[in-house]
């Protein structure tokens, strides 16, 4: 008996599907809500990115409110992330920390009309409801095109509660660090510009707006009008003219990339969903800037603050098949560039010439990396390939310390707080 698979499949959609079909194919895997979030209920966030800039938005069409109460959980966290905003830590690795939100200076408890609309056609979030004596209509994007950009264009009638955009402060990441980023910001021809800083990394900030903007404690202020309120988030230096322009330039670029794509449609409907949301999610994380790798979550700032070569070689192929050469190139070329590095760090762990990955890729130089030593002594890619020998016994374990590795192994060192410990912190982003 044979077995027929009914469904359509193309790596060469630019040349075969139309421009028109190719919207309805992706337009199946939309995100499209039309109540708002009832008492007991987790929220799934939203994801949006470009492969250096990322965030995931909530209910309300922008950021959770802090010390905001709800009667509803939010799973995950909402911030805005950026490949470039990291720090060298604990284990001398390298870790990705949250820049800033922005969000309603108060939630909405009652609203009325609610529906959101997440288009991976076109690359928006589009977010509307009615409050009891406001209503707004709040379009969102990450730009493609301009990487440290994200706009969001709001439409407003009554007097909704002003919007707060405010770089994070003290924030918690793995192996159990607390961290405390510090910002300097000021009002100059009506935006808003600051700098983030922790430690030896400086971040650019501003807020471009046609609201009105006022410096306050949380970083910057904004008043909605009644009409149309554009907001431009720059997190660097890569800017753009005006949101009318990062908008468009948005719009044509995901156009383009899912004309240029490999494509499926599926006559199943939840299938299509799963594969046009898990690709789009892909490809809101990476890029071809070259300048390092998203974590699993991609740029969600959920789970992980740093990317594992497994998981970046898993994902590799995918965007081979569905067009993304330069994306794929770029990995290629970033590991390439710190070839030597790999070769000192792999001397130092395992007394040995040659390459071997680190279990976590460093963003910084990989000399120092995990000096004297890593988390845990599961910390390498090859320990878990030879992890089970064909004779049933286990593969070589790397040289290290042994007075500080049995200082770990009976809970005296810092070792033992490591990576296994942490799995329970996995986070879903990729299904929203």
């Amino acid at each position: 008996m044979g077995l027929a698979c009914l469904w359509s499949v193309s790596t060469l959609g630019a040349e075969i599907a139309a421009a028109t079909d190719m919207a309805r194919i992706i337009a199946r895997g939309d995100v499209n809500r039309t109540q708002s979030p009832k008492s007991g209920e987790t929220w799934v966030s939203l994801y949006q990115g470009n492969g250096r800039l990322g965030g995931c938005f909530g209910p309300w069409g922008l950021q959770a409110t802090p010390g905001s109460t709800r009667d509803y959980s939010i799973h995950g966290g909402e911030n805005f992330t950026h490949l470039k905003h990291w720090v060298r830590a604990k284990f001398n690795a390298d870790y990705l920390l949250p820049v800033a939100s922005i969000y309603w200076e108060h939630e909405p408890k009652r609203v009325s009309g609610y529906a959101q609309h997440q288009s991976f056609y076109e690359g928006t979030v589009r977010t509307r409801f009615q409050g009891d004596d406001y209503s707004v209509e709040i379009l969102s994007w990450i730009d493609p095109v301009h990487r440290d950009v994200a706009g969001f264009r709001i439409e407003v009638t009554g007097e909704p509660p002003a919007i707060l955009f405010g770089p994070i402060g003290k924030t918690r990441i793995k192996y159990e660090q607390e961290m405390e980023q510090s910002f300097t910001g000021r009002i100059e021809n009506g935006d808003w510009t600051g700098t983030l800083r922790f430690r030896d990394r400086k971040t650019p900030l501003s807020v471009r707006t046609t609201a009105r903007s006022e410096a306050v404690t949380q970083g910057v202020k904004l008043t909605l009008k009644p009409g149309r309120n554009d907001i431009l988030v720059t997190i660097g230096t890569d800017t753009v003219g005006s949101a009318e322009e990062s908008l468009h330039a948005t719009m044509d670029y995901w156009r383009t990339n899912w004309k240029n794509s490999g494509w499926l449609d599926l006559p199943d409907d939840d299938a299509q969903k799963v594969w046009v949301r898990s690709l789009a999610y892909i490809n809101y994380s990476h890029n071809d800037d070259g300048i390092g790798c998203s974590p699993p979550n991609g740029l969600s700032g959920g789970g992980w603050q740093f990317p594992f070569p497994f998981d970046s070689g898993c994902r590799q192929p995918l965007l081979l098949w569905t067009g993304r050469i330069e994306a794929a190139r770029a990995w290629l070329e970033y590991w390439r560039s710190r070839l030597d590095g790999l070769k000192t760090y792999t001397r130092r762990i395992w007394n040995k010439d040659g390459i071997m990955l680190p279990h976590t890729f460093p963003y910084g130089p990989s000399e120092d990396y995990h000096l004297p030593e890593p988390p845990n002594r599961f910390y390498y890619p090859i320990y878990n390939d030879g992890h089970r020998s064909p004779d049933g016994g286990y593969g070589e374990r790397p040289r290290v310390d042994t007075r500080r590795r049995r200082a770990a192994d009976q809970g005296r060192g810092p070792i033992l707080s490591g990576h296994r410990r942490e799995r329970k912190g996995w986070a879903v982003a990729l299904l929203g």
